[in-house]
């Protein structure tokens, strides 16, 4: 059985945990404060075919995105970029 992949980045406001083709993205404005990701919006893109990110399957697959933001936000949580101190 192929593995997978997981990678996870914080980069601005956008939030994205990508494995193999698929990518998730936080797409809420804010990404600070103490509430979860989990009830962030999130966009779900297949790039094996869709590589301009125009298709979002978020809510047709919505338990990928689940699944997807749950491993990133354990990851975040375990390495201590999320989350994020309101800012001043």
């Amino acid at each position: 059985m192929k593995s997978l992949l997981l990678l996870f980045f914080l980069l601005g406001l956008a939030t994205a945990a990508e494995r193999p083709n698929i990518i998730l993205i936080m797409v809420d404005e804010q990404v600070v404060g103490q509430e979860s990701p989990l009830t962030k919006k999130w966009e779900l893109y297949d790039l094996s075919q869709d590589r301009t990110e125009l298709s979002n399957l978020a809510q047709t697959h919505a338990k990928k995105v689940e699944e997807l933001a749950a491993k990133w936000f354990r990851w975040a949580q375990e390495t201590g970029v999320y989350p994020r101190p309101l800012s001043k």
